[in-house]
């Protein structure tokens, strides 16, 4: 985004990995970059100018000629390919700000997605209280600042967490419930939901 005021700024570049519910990449978009008008260039809040001229990004949204309404679509095809409507969560750091962003700009894309969200800033939070003393390994960004460089950021920093302080499948058998014949054991039972999360 140009900024976080979504009163002012704009979406200038998005991207899109595919993930299973084990974080296994399915696929992934390359950068969308959104032409800006001289009146959003104008907006840009300083940081974002600052940063965007260091990592090349402002000088690629000044030649960009893509709206963002072809943004959407495109987005929107990639999601379509790969998944129903409702649902895929809409994962990444700091998220809840993306989709407020997204809802604005590009309504169909936010329809597109399940309600629930991924935010693993969260669990970055959870970590720092409860596990102070380790929050120090948690992976350092390389500050890229980049779309497709921060979401494949999110996902190692994600993947570490459930490596690092999650319990492994077999260590929870002891909150299972008891199976009968008659019952349907935990093999045979079929998810009852389309949602991976």
């Amino acid at each position: 985004m140009t900024g976080l005021d979504y009163n002012v700024n704009k979406i200038c570049e998005i991207a899109c990995i595919i993930t299973e519910a084990d974080l296994t990449v399915v696929d992934e978009l390359s950068p969308i970059i959104i032409g800006m008008s001289k009146e959003d260039l104008v907006n840009m809040n300083a940081w974002c100018k600052k940063t965007f001229k260091k990592n090349g990004l402002l000088e690629k949204i000044q030649n960009s000629q893509i709206t963002t309404a072809e943004a959407e679509e495109k987005v929107l095809q990639f999601l379509q390919k790969h998944t129903e409507k409702f649902t895929c969560a809409l994962a990444g750091n700091s998220v809840n700000m993306d989709r407020v962003f997204i809802e604005r700009e590009m309504p169909k894309v936010a329809k597109h997605f399940h309600y629930r969200t991924v935010d693993v800033s969260s669990f970055k939070e959870m970590i720092r209280r409860w596990y102070p003393q380790h929050f120090n390994s948690v992976p350092k960004k390389a500050l890229l600042h980049r779309s497709l460089d921060d979401i494949r950021e999110s996902i190692e920093e994600l993947r570490w967490y459930h490596e690092n302080f999650f319990k492994k499948s077999d260590e929870l058998n002891h909150l299972l419930p008891e199976f009968s014949d008659e019952q349907d054991s935990p093999s045979k039972k079929k998810s009852r939901s389309s949602d991976d999360i």
